[in-house]
């Protein structure tokens, strides 16, 4: 359905269903950025991303976060994308006229940017906001072909303070 419609028909099914928030994945690159810019215009919800970032300055392209109130809850979403985006989408839609990459995933350090970007966005939510519960909205995958660093259980494994991960990988 996405491949037909580049898209527009997945935003037809979220907004149909009325989710609050969502997160990218590396299919979202499949049509380049403009087709992205434009779908997320479409949506209904809001895209959050912690970990997809301009390159130049390090500043989210979406909002790391998002706060949903339920009646006296709070819950804090946190997106992640897999970096391993560069590997798993078209090269040609992340990088500008000539070949130098325009946009980041946090894939230094062995996953300890990563692990400490959204460790900072987790401790911003409980100390911050008092958010009641925190839950990581994952595009990364929990094996097969992912690096183990870059996965819902590695990433899991290095930070604390969060209730649950929801990983569509």
């Amino acid at each position: 359905i996405g491949l037909l419609t580049k898209g527009k028909d997945i935003i037809n099914i979220t907004n149909y269903l009325d989710y609050d928030v969502v997160t990218i994945g590396n299919h979202e690159f499949d049509y380049k950025i403009e087709q992205l810019k434009s779908l997320s215009n479409m949506i209904d919800a809001r895209y959050i991303c912690a970990n997809f970032l301009y390159r130049k300055n390090r500043t989210t392209i979406f909002d790391p976060y998002k706060i949903v109130q339920v009646g006296d809850i709070s819950i804090g979403f946190i997106g992640v994308i897999t970096p391993q985006t560069l590997t798993k989408s078209y090269l040609h839609t992340l990088v500008d006229e000539d070949g130098n990459l325009i946009y980041d995933f946090l894939t230094e350090n062995e996953g300890r940017d990563l692990y400490s970007t959204i460790q900072g966005y987790i401790d911003e939510l409980r100390d911050k906001h008092n958010v009641t519960y925190v839950i990581i909205l994952s595009h990364m995958g929990y094996g097969g072909d992912a690096l183990p660093q870059y996965t819902s259980p590695a990433l899991l494994a290095n930070i604390r303070r969060v209730d649950a991960i929801i990983d569509g990988h």
